[in-house]
């Protein structure tokens, strides 16, 4: 849902800002802008609850949003919201698009939006990340400027194709399209060289299936993009009717695609089992969340209540694990807020890990929480 609002709002939006005013065309993008801000929010709240390990009801939760906000991901997820509700000042204000501080403002909009979705992708987790970040932003904003377009041409205002004043708008269009489709393949081919490690191996993983179906219906609106290329050289936009519809269709599909290989891992990972916990000893309580909890790198969420349920900060608090024989692994804790923090541990092997939070409530006063932390192997 967030995804095709940010495509029909950049892509749309870049169409509509050079034509006459249209309540169709408006309408399209206020229900773009609908998609993108009740996605975003739904985004976070799903996060919420994946990493307490709950339930889709969690997603409405105060009390999981709590623990989550100060991580990357949630806060992404929260200024991306916060982006959104400023696109939608722009669409009250779409009558002075052509003012240079309205546009300066809605191209630095744009490019926000579209960094927020390549900062919390796969792109973010490879090294070095900017780079990955940018060639995926670069990646989705030919998508969104390609198929947010045809997009507005099959579900905007029907003048599009038939009114003389638009032809150039068209023209215009089908020159920014030529160049969109080699950059979303010289990027997609970057990225899935870089994500899939080994392509021989690429039809072993979900992800990788998926990404095939994708390579093959793209290819598909390529070839029609080919057909409504030569039409309107040949015979003008009012040709194209027909070619624009069933473009814009396969142009969701490719949307829906695109949104799952998000939700997939590029290689086969390690069975996970999300850790959460509450703790207690000598009036302390320790809300503890590891996630994905899995061996390697996991995340921990830690929010502290001192005795008495006293909202005054602790002195310090430490995060350990030891396994087996082995020495303790210190996480790396971060303050977000009173007695809240977010940080990472690595836990190198399967097999139940003895998580350690020290706490020192007071000067000179340490309490121990202990819990079994399962590692699936």
């Amino acid at each position: 849902m967030a995804l095709i609002g940010l495509i029909v709002l950049i892509g749309g939006g870049v169409l509509a800002t050079q034509s006459a005013d249209s309540a169709s065309n408006k309408m399209l993008l206020w229900l773009a802008w609908v998609f993108l801000l009740v996605g975003s929010l739904g985004s976070f709240g799903l996060y919420g609850a994946k990493v307490v390990a709950g339930t889709p009801s969690d997603a409405i939760s105060p009390s999981v949003w709590g623990k989550v906000v100060g991580s990357h991901t949630a806060s992404v997820l929260l200024v991306r919201a916060g982006l959104v509700l400023l696109v939608g000042v722009l669409l009250l204000t779409f009558a002075r698009r052509a003012s240079e501080v309205w546009r300066v403002a809605a191209l630095t909009l744009a490019i926000a939006l579209v960094i927020t979705y390549s900062s919390v992708g796969h792109a973010y987790a490879q090294h070095p990340a900017q780079l990955w970040v940018a060639v995926d932003a670069i990646h989705l904003t030919a998508i969104s400027l390609w198929i947010g377009g045809l997009l507005m041409f099959a579900f905007g205002s029907t003048a599009w194709l038939t009114d003389p004043d638009s032809e150039g708008v068209v023209r215009r269009f089908s020159i920014i399209a030529t160049i969109a489709v080699p950059v979303i393949v010289a990027t997609g081919v970057a990225q899935t060289l870089k994500l899939a490690g080994n392509l021989d191996d690429v039809t072993s993983t979900s992800w990788g299936r998926t990404l095939l179906v994708k390579v093959a219906v793209v290819s598909v609106l390529i070839a029609i993009g080919g057909v409504s290329q030569w039409l309107l050289r040949n015979d003008g936009p009012s040709a194209l009717k027909r070619n624009v519809l069933v473009e814009a269709l396969i142009g969701i599909a490719v949307i829906g695609l695109a949104a799952a290989l998000v939700a997939l891992p590029p290689e086969s990972v390690a069975a996970s089992k999300v850790f959460t916990s509450t703790l207690t000893n000598q009036g302390v309580i320790a809300d503890v969340t590891v996630t994905p909890g899995r061996v390697g790198q996991n995340e921990i969420h830690l929010v502290i209540t001192p005795p008495g349920g006293s909202v005054d900060p602790v002195v310090s608090t430490s995060v350990q694990a030891t396994f087996a024989s082995g020495g303790p692994v210190a996480a790396t804790l971060e303050s977000i807020g009173p007695n809240h923090y977010t940080g990472t541990i690595t836990l190198s092997t399967a097999g139940d890990w003895n998580l350690q939070i020290i706490v020192e409530p007071t000067q000179g006063q340490s309490i121990l929480l202990t819990s079994a932390v399962p590692i699936p192997g």
